[in-house]
């Protein structure tokens, strides 16, 4: 693993983190898809898979960092696969010698963008399930 770190720092960390986000990412839509086949009808069982999943989403989560090698934790891990993308971005690419074009700096603004709106969405309709 360190070889891979240390020769291809960017590959390396957006395999390991897109990984546990994509796995997050599809349990979080089953949430969302029992939440909404069974929220009308019987809300109490919604909330109860929902809880449920939500419980299998930090399971994951924890097993994840107990086994990452050069990171404390899931976050750092991001951090670091930010920074290095950042890096990529706005240095030259440091095997061709080419600048990140326009279309990279776009496609990294909108990523940022859809973080950002994904976890607000998240946030809004966690509260408005569980408020009421």
């Amino acid at each position: 693993l360190s070889m891979l770190f240390r020769e291809t720092p960017l590959f390396f960390l957006a395999v390991r983190a897109h990984f546990l986000t994509s796995l997050l990412a599809f349990t979080g839509a089953l949430s969302v898809r029992m939440w909404t086949a069974y929220g009308v009808g019987t809300p109490l069982f919604a909330r109860a898979m929902v809880l449920l999943m939500c419980s299998s989403m930090l399971y994951m989560t924890s097993i994840y960092n107990t086994t990452l090698v050069n990171f404390d934790n899931f976050s750092h891990l991001w951090s670091a696969y930010l920074r290095t993308l950042l890096g990529r971005v706005l240095n030259r690419n440091p095997l061709t010698g080419n600048r990140a074009g326009v279309l990279t700096v776009s496609s990294f603004l909108l990523a940022l963008l859809g973080i950002v709106e994904t976890l607000r969405v998240g946030i809004f309709y966690t509260y408005k399930a569980f408020a009421g």
